[in-house]
């Protein structure tokens, strides 16, 4: 909170900066407060506000932001120009000098976001409601425990500066192993890096490239000039506040516990006050507890991957998982041939010269008694489809027998013919069960022999489930 107290302990300085989001509150206050002080905008709000479309353009939102030249600075920025040009529109409103690196009159200190204060807001979300004692008391333990890890961490360091910043001189070092050096005299040198020529001056600190002087670490081109002149380290090119006596130093002070409430010592003079009540319920709907959103900022859209509806995700989803079954593609051709050329079932004895839809549902329906052999018609048959199958008995339809160990050329029998001799029907009744195909049109010479075909192709492709009993539909 920019305030009164604030400034008493910073003053009023030309190299002190705020970030924050695009409220103008802050912006007010920061500038009656701290006339003299820069206020930067966080570039996290400030990529939300623009509605960039996909990951690439806020990858080349990020480039902008990070640029340390202007050079890349003005070649990412036409890119974004061209990809989407209202987005370049507000970056150029919001004021370059105010989110990019490149245009910003002070050192940010690789300060591109205000996500250090996030942070902290995201530790005491629940403790907001608390009264004022309990939320300082909380303030109070969470520092005090950053303190007492950082203290061991800044006690056992292995190298001169922070783990973090070694990994990144590393990191440097490792890419610019194949940089050429030239000197320029006993100060100033140039490094080739494939892409860029840059000047650097070791005796001012800067580089060409404005990384050694923006982030306080020694760039690639200082590292590749060390390696040049046989030196084995470079931390001494490292700005102050990386090296391990600044690091050490900033934690070495202790953080004391306040001690138990009922143990403190009030004066008498002080007016005791009475705590507002935190469980009376505001009228109209409750806030969240998340991150209140900036001024301008555009909401994010959640979408299911399932169900590709909105407010919600694939693990709050309640619609049920259906896989969907593999097309075969042969299957799916006659199907939307059929569904061009319906027949009309006005006249069920119609001829087609094409194969009817079919499906394919396996079950032998029927066992045949003997002794009831006589007594047996279609009409049975029909009622055990019906009772199988949830066939229609009433529908008009044709039955088929297939004579045994045959194919499907030329062995389907009418069923009327079939059951007029007593030993055909047991002929046809493998293992004490017969066969029975359906059909809702006549089958013609053609569709036998496509059938014919089919059954070639089941016995060519082995390695395909087979189908006992087709129904025709």
């Amino acid at each position: 909170m920019v305030d009164v107290r604030t400034q008493r302990m910073h003053g009023d300085n030309p190299n002190l900066l705020f970030i924050s989001d695009r409220h103008a509150a802050i912006a007010l206050a920061v500038e009656k407060e701290f006339p003299l002080a820069f206020y930067a905008i966080c570039c996290r709000h400030l990529m939300m506000n623009l509605g960039l479309k996909n990951k690439k353009r806020k990858g080349l939102f990020w480039k902008i932001c990070k640029a340390y030249t202007r050079e890349d600075y003005a070649t990412n920025m036409n890119t974004l120009q061209i990809v989407q040009p209202d987005a370049h529109e507000k970056l150029c409103r919001a004021g370059p000098q105010r989110w990019s690196r490149a245009h910003c009159p002070l050192v940010r200190y690789n300060y591109m976001t205000s996500n250090s204060v996030e942070s902290v807001n995201a530790c005491s979300v629940i403790y907001r409601k608390e009264p004022v004692l309990k939320l300082a008391e909380t303030y109070r333990a969470m520092v005090q425990e950053w303190y007492y890890k950082r203290r061991q961490l800044a006690a056992n360091m292995t190298y001169e500066i922070t783990d973090w910043a070694a990994n990144k001189v590393a990191k440097k070092g490792m890419k610019s192993a194949t940089w050429v050096v030239k000197g320029v005299n006993a100060y100033q040198y140039e490094v080739s890096d494939g892409q860029y020529i840059r000047e650097v001056n070791l005796q001012t600190g800067i580089c060409g490239c404005r990384k050694w002087q923006l982030s306080g670490l020694p760039c690639g081109h200082v590292i590749a000039i060390t390696r040049f002149l046989g030196l084995t380290d470079c931390v001494h090119y490292a700005a102050d506040w990386f090296k391990k006596p600044k690091y050490q130093g900033t934690y070495s002070e202790s953080i004391h516990s306040l001690g138990n409430m009922q143990q403190w010592e009030f004066p008498e003079n002080i007016q005791k006050a009475i705590p507002p009540r935190m469980d009376n319920p505001q009228p109209g709907r409750p806030k969240n507890t998340n991150r209140i959103k900036s001024q301008g900022e555009e909401p994010r859209i959640i979408r299911c991957t399932r169900c590709t509806q909105t407010r919600h995700i694939r693990d709050q989803c309640g619609q049920p998982f259906v896989v969907q079954p593999p097309v075969n593609i042969r299957t799916h051709n006659d199907q939307q041939f059929t569904q061009n050329n319906q027949p009309s079932f006005n006249n069920p004895t119609q001829q087609f010269t094409s194969p009817p839809n079919r499906e394919f549902v396996d079950e032998m329906i029927a066992t045949i008694d003997p002794v009831d052999i006589d007594t047996f018609s279609a009409n049975q048959v029909k009622l055990i489809l019906t009772n199988y199958v949830g066939y229609d008995k009433n529908s008009p339809t044709f039955l088929y027998i297939k004579k045994p160990n045959c194919s499907l050329d030329s062995c389907l029998v009418p069923f009327e013919d079939a059951i007029q001799e007593r030993d055909t029907i047991l002929m046809y009744a493998h293992h004490n069960r017969l066969h029975v195909y359906v059909s809702r049109v006549e089958l013609s010479p053609l569709v036998v022999a496509e059938l014919f075909r089919d059954e070639t192709n089941k016995r060519e492709n082995q390695g395909k489930p087979s189908c006992a009993k087709k129904l025709f539909d």
